[in-house]
C-alpha cells in the first residue's frame, strides 16, 4: 500500500502500526538494512532489530540478530 513516502519516513511504519493497531512501544520491526530499516523504525518509535549474518564490528544502538529465528528468543527474552 502506497503511503506517499517510502522508508526511513515514519510514515511507512506508521500505516502497518494502523492496521496492525499496535502502539509502537509495543512493536519490534525486523529488518536487513540500517539507514531504511533501522533509522526508519527508530524514527516512528518502533524498536528495531537488525538481521544481520555478520558480527557488529562494535555495539550497535539496536539489537542485531543473526537470522530470522533470533526473533523467538528476542520474544522469549521479553516474556521473562
Amino acid at each position: 500500500m502506497d503511503v506517499g513516502w517510502r522508508k526511513p519516513h515514519r510514515a511507512p511504519f506508521d500505516r502497518a502500526l494502523s492496521l496492525l493497531d499496535v502502539a509502537p512501544a509495543d512493536a519490534l520491526f525486523v529488518g536487513d538494512d540500517h539507514r531504511w530499516d533501522i533509522v526508519g523504525a527508530q524514527n516512528a518509535g518502533l524498536r528495531p532489530v537488525l538481521l544481520e549474518s555478520d558480527v557488529p564490528k562494535s555495539p550497535p544502538d539496536h539489537l542485531t540478530i543473526p537470522n530470522l529465528a533470533g526473533i523467538i528468543a528476542l520474544l522469549a527474552e521479553a516474556s521473562l
